[in-house]
């Protein structure tokens, strides 16, 4: 039932699926049904089987540890990174990459890889990481678009323009609908 679940992309309903089918896996072994009433903890007991959720993460662990240990340019690495270059995004959220429910996991685990060297700061992504680091820079480089301020990062400047003057041109809108009526 775990075949390849090392590559897959876990979404919750293909887990619940999981977990299901699991469960009536269980109940054949034992010649139980559901009609019967007994609890899913019983039936665990009873069959000393483990957990298929639990299985599958420590399968995706092993198989990340091998992956990261590899120093020849196999395959395997390049499967994880690449990134399709289609043109224009499809609607909606991105679909669940392999690599999402590993940097998803060390949010549980509390591991942070991406240390800040000015700080000590720890990040779950590199994302992240990278959007911390230009507040160590010592000037300031981004400038606003509507003011003389300027800004170490763009992120910063982002907060700025919403907090600054958006605000300002909601209030402005808001008297002059008083002015019109």
């Amino acid at each position: 039932m775990t075949y390849g679940a090392e590559t897959w992309s876990l979404t919750v309903g293909l887990l619940e699926r999981l977990k299901v089918t699991q469960r009536a896996m269980e109940r054949a072994m034992l010649g139980v049904s559901l009609r019967d009433r007994i609890r899913n903890t019983e039936i665990r007991r009873r069959t000393k089987v483990t957990d298929i959720a639990g299985k599958i993460c420590k399968l995706k662990w092993q198989w990340a540890g091998h992956i990261a240990r590899r120093t020849d340019n196999r395959w395997g690495r390049k499967v994880l990174e690449w990134r399709p270059r289609t043109g224009r995004r499809s609607v909606g959220r991105p679909p669940t990459r392999w690599t999402d429910d590993i940097v998803h996991e060390r949010t549980h685990t509390g591991e942070k890889p991406y240390v800040c060297e000015e700080c000590g700061a720890g990040f779950h992504r590199k994302s992240s990481y990278l959007t911390h680091m230009p507040l160590h820079l010592p000037e300031k480089t981004v400038q606003c678009d509507e003011c003389p301020a300027m800004f170490k990062s763009v992120t910063l400047m982002h907060i700025h323009k919403s907090n600054s003057h958006r605000r300002r041109q909601r209030a402005m809108n808001n008297v002059n609908n008083i002015w019109i009526k």
